[in-house]
């Protein structure tokens, strides 16, 4: 079977959405023909390349802010239309914004194609930093999109429930969770929290509004001089980076927060269990791959009642939960007294990654999106 994955971002850009297209991708193509599309964003990445079996296909993108995704419909839709050369055969797999709207195109073009498109949270319509003051026309369009496709995959309840209420018809909908690969062998090791006069916090993710770290940084200015000391390293590239980096220096607290340049996830994995916690409060989110992989590598973990999010933890028996209509440096303050607490509710995350989330598992329910 040939299988074209359509995503606008892919290897060596590689957060959420990015790392869970390669990952099946690259699974599929032990037993299929498997071809990716997608931007050609810096100009010394090569055209076409071969890796882990998948064939990738860069095309060349106008960057424009707020329509260069838009914009990248045309290039992708012609590449893949040359990849198929009207095999109507083929299996077409989207991956969120705007991979879905050329999905739709193609099955207008050849009409026998099985279409599945992927949607992860942020991808219909909601996030300003993909967006901008097109939103609304952006979700009429997704919506016609989404309903031209054999099968809707969305990664949680919630994600199904918004794309319900934009028209997009419930029989075609399928949730199936983001996986990792989960390290059975990683222990949770935080037996001596409970003494440490410094408690060190990771957050990995997009330096955009949705992610609320400017909300983050001033509730850690706040108890600057409480214990145990709070550091906390942020990992991740966007539009808010110098802003951040000028809050911080505001606040003085260039000692104990310090932004980082993005990690892939192969070094993100090892750099985990340098840490005692994780903790990223989203004002939206669709999954959060990062809370998982957090989990899997024994750290407390800490997110907001956001979109997936409570789907994944469960406030105080895997992990805990802020809730952002409520004062938030309060419930910060309450999760650190519990910190004697955390081995447990780390030890149950894990397992709850494990059971739920590990790699193997989202794969073999995958597989049962594609027609035979």
């Amino acid at each position: 079977m040939v299988i074209l994955h359509i995503i606008t971002h892919y290897f060596p850009v590689v957060y959420g959405a990015e790392n869970f297209a390669q990952q099946l991708a690259e699974q599929q193509a032990k037993e299929h023909t498997v071809h990716v599309v997608t931007g050609r964003w810096r100009s010394w990445w090569r055209k076409t390349q071969h890796y882990n079996g998948v064939l990738i296909h860069r095309t060349r993108v106008i960057k424009l802010r707020y329509l260069q995704t838009i914009l990248a419909t045309i290039p992708f839709l012609l590449q893949s239309r040359y990849i198929l050369k009207g095999d109507s055969t083929a299996t077409v797999h989207t991956h969120i914004y705007p991979g879905m709207i050329v999905g739709a195109f193609l099955k207008i073009l050849v009409p026998n194609i099985y279409l599945v498109a992927t949607i992860q949270g942020g991808d219909i319509g909601d996030y300003d930093e993909v967006f901008g003051p097109f939103k609304t026309q952006a979700k009429i369009v997704i919506s016609w999109a989404l309903n031209r496709a054999d099968k809707v995959h969305c990664v949680s309840v919630n994600l199904k429930k918004q794309l319900a209420s934009m028209g997009v018809k419930k029989n075609k909908i399928v949730v199936i969770p983001n996986g990792i690969n989960v390290d059975y062998r990683q222990r949770v090791n935080l037996s001596r929290i409970t003494s440490k006069r410094t408690i060190r916090f990771i957050s990995t993710s997009r330096l955009e509004n949705k992610n609320n770290l400017e909300e983050l940084i001033y509730i850690l200015s706040q108890r600057r001089r409480q214990k145990p000391r709070i550091t906390l390293d942020i990992y991740g590239s966007g539009s808010l980076e110098k802003k951040l980096k000028l809050l911080i220096q505001k606040l003085r607290l260039t000692e104990e927060i310090k932004i980082k340049p993005y990690l892939s996830q192969n070094k993100l994995k090892r750099l985990l269990s340098r840490y005692d916690g994780f903790i990223r409060l989203p004002k939206q989110e669709g999954f959060g791959i990062s809370f998982i992989e957090a989990m899997a590598s024994g750290l407390i973990t800490i997110g907001a009642v956001s979109g997936g999010v409570p789907e994944i933890i469960f406030h105080g028996k895997t992990g805990y939960l802020i809730d952002l209509k409520r004062p938030i440096r309060s419930q910060f303050q309450d999760i650190i007294k519990q910190r004697n607490h955390w081995q447990t509710i780390a030890l149950a995350g894990q397992n709850e990654v494990i059971k739920k989330f590990s790699w193997q598992l989202v794969y073999g329910r995958m597989k049962f999106l594609y027609k035979d």
